[in-house]
This record gives structure tokens, sequence and C-alpha cells, in this order.
């Protein structure tokens, strides 16, 4: 997952992207710009739930113009829709639908 934040911050060039780390809460939060090199140790693991994260997005000073959650699908989901984008770019052969956004399986 850390390669292909790379790739979006080399391609994409992001104005800013901000990485959010969390599993049953928020481990980290960073801030990369274009040029940026991506230094990230994971300090999570465990029980997933995409509740925390989704609402630290929501409480953001700058909304953001989409999200791209990578993840395993494996966890607790807000019961509303956000209003952003969203993309679950998901690792494995979960099963797991999520009850909004898009997703795509790597």
């Amino acid at each position: 997952f850390v390669s292909e934040v790379q790739a979006v911050v080399d391609f994409c060039r992001p104005e800013k992207l901000t990485l959010i780390e969390c599993d049953d809460g928020i481990q980290q939060v960073q801030e990369y710009f274009p040029g940026d090199l991506i230094e990230f140790k994971i300090r999570g693991s465990g029980g997933t739930s995409f509740i925390p994260g989704l609402k630290y997005i929501d409480n953001m000073n700058d909304k953001p113009l989409c999200v791209v959650y990578l993840t395993d699908l494996e966890g607790s989901f807000p019961p509303e829709e956000p209003d952003y984008p969203l993309l679950w770019i998901v690792k494995n052969s979960s099963n797991v639908t999520p009850p909004y956004g898009q997703c795509i399986h790597i």
C-alpha cells in the first residue's frame, strides 16, 4: 500500500495527500506534497473500524476531493454515507461488499 501512495504523490501530484492510519482508532496522520518521499511505519494492527477514520475526515477543516481507503474490508462501517467520493482499494479476495462507495480489488 505504501508504494501505491507513493505512486499517487509522484504521478497524480495532488496539492496535498493526507495519510491516515487507523485500525480501531487513529494511529497517525501525515501530510505529503508533490515530490515528497513517503516514509511510513505501520503502527496499528488488529481489529478494524472504518468509523474513526471517516469521522476524522468529516471533521477536517479542508474537506477532501476524494478519499481512497486501502483495506481488507474486514471492519465496521459508519451507518451514513460520507458526502465525498469514496474508493475502497481491497487487497484480498474478500467477499465483503461495502455499503457505499466504489470498490476495486487488487
